[in-house]
């Protein structure tokens, strides 16, 4: 089905145009699969037939959802939060992968990303804590009975200072997660294989690494605050090394030719315990530190 539709999607601007319209419409009623479905295509499509098209092929998918929405009578800015909030984010990481080859520098692509959103919600919002805090009980308060909510809004204010940084963090690991699929996708169809190389070569800079590292002794172990925009900024980093982590012990169980339970294990702990991220991206530090960079990607494409 898979191929199917990417087939589909790259036989031409028309077709991809209304494949992509009519999944982001299906998004709507699916919504922890809302950046996926939305964002997937745009990603197969620029990383196989370049930027320009795939420009070309979101203008009109804008047109299409717009009129769509307007016959449905649905909100008239949906179309336009799809095309800066999905669209635009996953066309400009999947360009960065295109031309580099290098699934490193596509995360770095997504971190910036995360970075520009939580920078404007401080520039734009006088109190951010307080911002998300509001919007998080209205939806509460919205889709909640009262007493099932309010559970829920003392975790809210224990958690408000951190609220900007999750958020940015959510609209990171969703960018890169899309980008990810899209080039498997990709792969599968003209390349079989070439994913895998290219996600074992995932390394972030070892510059950064190091920063990182002593920033999350300072603001874990210490306990010394700084301010919220800083804060932020050094979630999303340490987010990124997630992935980097990620990759590492993919390239180690292949390397070791050990079972494919290590991964279903590995994946089951961090659902199950969130916490073990933070060990995640302390292997995905020590890997950038002790083995030194490699410039561009793997060089193996997907093709």
């Amino acid at each position: 089905m898979l191929r199917a539709l990417g087939d589909y999607i790259l036989r031409g601007r028309v077709q991809a145009a209304a494949a992509i319209s009519l999944l982001t419409f299906a998004s709507w009623f699916l919504p922890p699969l809302t950046y996926f479905l939305s964002g997937a295509p745009v990603g197969l499509l620029t990383l196989r037939r370049g930027g320009l098209i795939g420009a070309q092929v979101m203008t009109v998918s804008l047109l299409m959802i717009s009129l769509l929405v307007f016959l449905v009578r649905m909100d008239a800015a949906l179309g336009a939060s799809f095309a800066v909030g999905v669209w635009a984010p996953v066309w400009l990481c999947s360009l960065v992968l295109r031309y580099t080859e290098s699934q490193g520098l596509m995360v770095l692509a997504a971190a910036g990303v995360g970075m520009l959103f939580a920078a404007l919600m401080h520039l734009l919002v006088d109190d951010v804590s307080g911002w998300w805090r509001s919007w998080f009980l209205a939806w509460l308060e919205a889709n909640l009975p009262a007493e099932t909510a309010q559970p829920y809004q003392k975790v809210l204010e224990a958690a408000a200072p951190w609220l900007n940084a999750m958020m940015a963090s959510a609209l990171v690991a969703s960018l890169v997660v899309t980008v990810l699929v899209a080039r498997w996708w990709q792969a599968g169809l003209f390349n079989p294989g070439g994913f895998r190389s290219e996600f074992h070569a995932l390394r972030l800079p070892r510059l950064l690494a190091l920063p990182t590292a002593l920033g999350m002794v300072v603001l874990g172990v210490t306990g010394v605050k700084a301010l919220p925009l800083v804060q932020d900024l050094f979630v999303i980093l340490l987010l990124t090394y997630v992935f980097h982590g990620i990759a590492t012990v993919h390239r180690s169980i292949y390397g070791r030719s050990l079972s494919r339970v290590w991964l279903v294990a590995l994946y089951g702990l961090l659902i199950l315990v969130p916490q073990l991220l933070l060990f995640v991206s302390c292997i995905g530090m020590a890997d950038s530190l002790l083995k030194k960079d490699r410039p561009g990607g793997s060089g193996s494409g997907a093709g």
